[in-house]
């Protein structure tokens, strides 16, 4: 489990293995965006891009 705070967002990056996944809790309350990545990497990237 990861904690990030980039830019505008923040959240929680969760997952083991294979399957990670991104909850953001600013600006819209701990949803999860329906995607899976393959390495904590690939989710913080996504973050990146996102904010």
């Amino acid at each position: 489990m990861y904690f990030f705070e980039h830019g505008n967002v923040n959240g929680t990056i969760i997952g083991s293995g294979g399957r990670w996944m991104i909850f953001f809790s600013k600006p819209i309350g701990m949803m999860h965006d329906g995607r899976v990545f393959p390495s904590s990497a690939a989710a913080l990237a996504e973050v990146r891009a996102a904010s």
